[in-house]
């Protein structure tokens, strides 16, 4: 879905996840996960701009999954 955007990436830990043509009446769900497969953050959100804090988690490759009724998707994020 080219109107999910995540910036920045690579980040230092904080990013922001925006959802342009939000429609309120859709939540989304996200997750990230680690490189061996843990959920290390599981979120609901409900507006098209979410800002996530990961700083606390060391520096490496990550996944970002966001899902909603119409929409699954996965974005790659590197910390660093």
């Amino acid at each position: 879905m080219e109107n999910i955007t995540v910036y920045p990436n690579p980040t230092s830990g904080n990013f922001e996840l925006k959802i342009s043509d939000f429609d309120l009446k859709n939540s989304f769900e996200i997750e990230v996960v680690n490189s061996v497969g843990q959920i290390i953050l599981f979120k609901k959100i409900s507006s098209s701009h979410e800002e996530v804090d990961l700083s606390p988690y060391s520096k490496g490759i990550y996944f970002l999954k966001i899902k909603s009724k119409e929409y699954s998707g996965l974005r790659k994020l590197v910390i660093e």
